[in-house]
This record gives C-alpha cells, structure tokens and sequence, in this order.
C-alpha cells in the first residue's frame, strides 16, 4: 500500500464455486482494500476459476466509467 496509488480504482472479482481460490479469501481482499481505504469495485459471479460474459461486460462499463469519471 502506497500514498501514490491510493486514488487508483480496483475492479475486483470472484466466482462463488471457485475451488483453485477459495471465494472467502476474494471476500477477504475485498474487505481488507475497502478498510485500508481504496476504492473497489466488488463482484461475485456464479462460476468457477474462471471468466464468464457477464464479468467482461461488467469490466467493460467499469473501464468506461471509470475512464470518464477520472479524467
């Protein structure tokens, strides 16, 4: 953690049946980021270790918004 990237947006993700990453420690980063006073973005999908449709189009307006919003 670092002053320099404190303002820096996180988009951050899991699938809730992951079993490669436990979808508790996913929480838990989540958690830890918001406490330490980043801005996260949080999603939980019903999927594995993996990536599905829903999170790219998630992360694309995320990007769009995002883009916008810090310019």
């Amino acid at each position: 953690m670092s002053p320099t990237n404190r303002t820096v947006p996180i988009f951050l993700a899991h699938g809730n049946i992951d079993a490669v990453v436990p979808f508790e420690l996913g929480e838990s980063v989540h958690q830890a980021l918001t406490n330490h006073g980043y801005s996260v973005t949080w999603h939980a999908y019903p999927m594995a270790h993996s990536v599905c449709l829903e999170e790219i189009k998630d992360i694309a307006q995320w990007l769009e918004t995002t883009a916008y919003s810090n310019r």
